[in-house]
């Protein structure tokens, strides 16, 4: 599947929490990369950023993974469904 098919399809759903609750494990239901998104509450805010900020440029994945992160309609539908399950989920 390339880049674009992938975000074409994209149909992220929330999976679990890390042990310390502060991370969502987020999957595409397609194509089945898994993304670890980072949360937490700011006042009565809810705040988020993308767990990887480190990309190896030689690993496909990374490549990959750093595409999907640079997308603006990847990040609206994960970061809509990351606040919703912390807010369902803590």
């Amino acid at each position: 599947m390339d880049i674009q098919e992938i975000i074409k399809n994209f149909k992220p759903v929330a999976v679990k929490f890390n042990s310390t609750k502060d991370c969502v494990l987020v999957t595409d239901t397609n194509s089945k990369i898994s993304l670890w998104v980072d949360v937490w509450k700011e006042g009565e805010d809810i705040s988020w950023d993308w767990n990887q900020y480190i990309f190896t440029t030689t690993d496909k994945n990374d490549m990959l993974i750093k595409a999907l992160q640079e997308n603006i309609y990847i990040a609206i539908s994960v970061s809509e469904l990351v606040m919703e399950y912390f807010e369902n989920n803590q």
